[in-house]
């Protein structure tokens, strides 16, 4: 998953970067949000966001919150020292999807970033017979060995699981998995031939949406049916 994290204490944000990269974790950190920062742009790359109450007081509280409810489907957990509960209830009503006070343990973290973006666990995504995307741990498996793919093909794979059974238009699977980066033509298709080829994922799983983009099709049913084969 993409991850922004706007964390003003260096040491926190090493900490948590370390660990979340661990993870297979994308993260972009940034210490503060200037005036110039485009906010809307740093949220559409990303699956969630992870920012400190401090980074958004100096940007403006107001500010902060109209832009995010401008970015569809990228929650914000918020960070901070004071657990006032007069100040954690301004900030959800605002729009935050949760409240973390510091210090916190990862595994913390881990489960209200789960838990924001209705992610399951235990649930293991099954590419074919030998293969699946671990939820938990971010990871794909083949025959139980752990396998690496091209950050982009990861990138694509993880957009994919992140919206199971949606369609997704071109030019939003593009801007995540291209991160933003203009040119004229972006060779999505030859993505999408080289990931199926990859991870010999079965053909009626990724389909074409002619016109529109891409749909992950997948029933649970074919985990509870090949979870026995895993150990």
């Amino acid at each position: 998953m993409k991850i922004l994290l706007i964390e003003k204490n260096n040491y926190q944000a090493e900490s948590l970067l370390f660990i979340l990269r661990k993870k297979n974790c994308f993260v972009t950190h940034k210490n503060e949000l200037t005036r110039g920062t485009s906010l809307i742009s740093l949220l559409c790359n990303h699956d969630i966001c992870i920012v400190d109450n401090q980074v958004i007081d100096s940007y403006g509280l107001e500010e902060f919150f109209l832009n995010v409810k401008r970015v569809k489907n990228v929650p914000v957990i918020l960070t901070s020292n004071n657990n006032e509960p007069a100040n954690i209830i301004q900030y959800l009503k605002r729009g935050c999807v949760d409240y973390i006070y510091k210090p916190f343990l990862y595994e913390e973290l881990e489960i209200r970033i789960f838990k924001a973006l209705n992610i399951v666990v235990e649930e293991k995504i099954f590419l074919n017979k030998n293969t699946y995307f671990d939820k938990r741990t971010n990871e794909i498996y083949c025959n139980n060995t752990k396998i690496e793919i091209r950050k982009k093909e990861f990138l694509l794979l993880k957009l994919f699981i992140n919206n199971i059974n949606k369609k997704l238009e071109y030019n939003y699977i593009t801007d995540y998995v291209w991160e933003g980066e203009e040119r004229e033509k972006f060779p999505l298709r030859q993505l999408v031939s080289d990931l199926k080829k990859t991870l010999k994922i079965n053909n009626n799983i990724i389909k074409t949406i002619h016109g529109i983009g891409y749909v992950f099709k997948y029933d649970n049913k074919l985990s509870d049916k090949h979870l026995t084969n895993i150990h």
